[in-house]
């Protein structure tokens, strides 16, 4: 079955959250460090602030500590959405459709070459509301369902179904 891949970033988001591991949040983490490191310094500024006066607060500082906390997080958010839109765009420069069969996945570029991967190569599969993703914990690849029919969707269920074990 021949399927067309052109991803939206919406069908890419929701196969990000589908395939997230433990390890990708141990990522996240490290990767932001600074950013906690400012939250955390933050949070320890709004206690003693809490704590020096005697019960009073001065909720002008409070509400401008927190407000940097809120930046800092929404700056975070931010780039995680750039990252998931700009894989979306790799995603679709590097393939254009992908044909399904009973031997494997083969995956056919805009410039005309393929790839293909059998089946074995594949530890799990998984369908959300709008994507199937195919692959393994590191990396997956995305088959959109948004140009897709029922039956189409269907067919392709009962070939991922039949090669690969459902995770």
């Amino acid at each position: 079955m021949l399927v067309r891949t052109e991803v939206k970033r919406e069908e890419m988001r929701e196969a990000f959250r589908m395939n997230l591991t433990p390890k990708f949040w141990l990522k996240a983490i490290f990767s932001n460090v600074r950013t906690l490191i400012y939250l955390g310094i933050a949070v320890a500024l709004i206690v003693q602030i809490l704590m020096k006066g005697g019960g009073k607060a001065e909720w002008e500082h409070v509400g401008l500590i927190l407000a940097l906390a809120v930046l800092f997080i929404g700056l975070y958010l931010f780039r995680l959405s750039r990252s998931i839109h700009k894989t979306a765009g790799t995603v679709n420069a590097a393939c254009c459709e992908m044909l399904l069969d009973a031997h494997g996945l083969t995956s056919k570029s805009s410039s005309g070459a393929s790839i293909f991967t059998p089946w074995a190569d594949f530890n799990r599969w998984k369908e959300g509301k709008s994507v199937f993703t195919v692959g393994d914990k590191k990396e997956f690849r995305t088959i959109p369902k948004g140009s897709m029919s029922e039956p189409e969707i269907a067919e392709v269920r009962g070939i991922l179904q039949s090669q690969i074990r459902i995770a």
